[in-house]
């Protein structure tokens, strides 16, 4: 149990639940910064991998055709 003597004085108890309300609101409202850096990252890697291997998208774009090509194309 617990006496008069033992709690802490009002102005020092007021401080530690501010302290306290700050540093959680703090880390409610960092943590999507967090998580974007961390989750979406590899969210977006795997995604993008999964879409070039099922489309079976090329890694490169293929070489420009040039025009002298392209009138050969044309005559043939």
């Amino acid at each position: 149990m617990s006496t008069d003597e033992e709690l802490l004085p009002a102005r020092l108890q007021w401080r530690n639940s501010l302290v306290f309300l700050l540093n959680n609101s703090l880390v409610y409202l960092v943590a999507p910064v967090f998580y974007v850096g961390v989750l979406h990252a590899t969210v977006i890697d795997s995604l993008a991998a999964m879409l070039i291997v099922g489309l079976g998208l090329p890694q490169k774009p293929p070489a420009p055709v040039q025009p002298d090509e392209l009138i050969q194309l044309a005559n043939s």
